[in-house]
């Protein structure tokens, strides 16, 4: 006799103060907590994160203000079989200061964790672009304008990734060929470094271009367009900004006329697993 599997549904944890939202924000971090101590956010860090999204901006501390400046937002959205979360998407929008356009934004996607045996692309795809549209709606209501960029983290070479890479080519976000810097994750912890910066791969695309991999492959973006992009994350992302990591990825990218996507086999050869 075949199992059935229960639909995914999909819901946004928003804060609240009460035992429920802490029980189900403990299940959701039981989740991210599997990325790794080196790339996940203290619990503590993210709780409080969430409870300064949700906190009218005029009565937030400095601290709060600090987690959440203008015009940047972050959710966190789960999938649910029945009572049990099985997968968990975090991510935000980000500001940052456009050298030719002013003010614009980018959506960075934290986090895509799921439950050991869910590793359906499509049931990631539905989490993912949720989180999307979701954050699309923030940038319009806070600029008048989707965002400029699609940015995603990705460790390269670790197989709970390929996934999130997958998913991330799918809305025209490539590999940049810069060397790109995680800052350390204990800045936000504040505990004594053992984590420091960690070099990941940035998939990032313009989200009006929307290319495929062919039409990508010809691509190239300002080098000035693409720093501001990185530390509008850096700055916005990361509690408090770690300058260190910054620079790794600025003297990167300016030491290149011109940014293009990375397709080599060292950056794509992992996928084929």
């Amino acid at each position: 006799m075949t199992s059935q599997i229960s639909p995914l549904s999909i819901e946004e944890l928003r804060y609240i103060k009460s035992p429920k939202f802490r029980e189900l924000f403990r299940q959701a971090y039981d989740l991210i907590e599997h990325v790794g101590p080196a790339f996940s956010e203290d619990q503590q860090f993210l709780y409080d994160r969430m409870r300064a999204s949700a906190t009218e901006p005029t009565k937030r501390t400095a601290a709060q203000q600090e987690m959440m400046p203008p015009n940047y937002s972050c959710h966190l959205l789960v999938g649910r079989r029945g009572n049990e979360i099985t997968h968990v998407a975090y991510g935000s929008l980000v500001p940052y200061q456009d050298p030719n356009r002013g003010e614009r934004t980018a959506t960075f996607m934290g986090y895509l964790a799921r439950a050991e045996g869910e590793g359906s692309l499509d049931s990631g795809r539905i989490l993912v672009k949720a989180l999307m549209n979701t954050l699309d709606l923030d940038s319009i209501n806070s600029t008048g304008l989707l965002p400029r960029w699609r940015t995603f983290e990705i460790e390269r070479g670790n197989p709970d990734d390929i996934l999130l890479a997958r998913l991330a080519m799918e809305m025209g976000a490539f590999p940049l060929g810069i060397a790109y810097v995680q800052p350390g994750i204990d800045i936000e912890k504040g505990a004594q470094s053992q984590h420091g910066p960690a070099g990941l791969d940035l998939y990032a695309g313009r989200v009006q271009d929307m290319l495929t991999q062919a039409q990508t492959r010809r691509k190239t973006y300002d080098t000035r367009e693409v720093e501001v992009v990185v530390e509008g994350i850096h700055r916005k992302e990361y509690v408090p900004f770690d300058e260190a990591a910054f620079n790794m990825v600025q003297d990167s990218i300016r030491s290149k006329q011109a940014i293009r996507h990375n397709f080599s086999e060292t950056a794509m050869g992992w996928l084929k697993g």
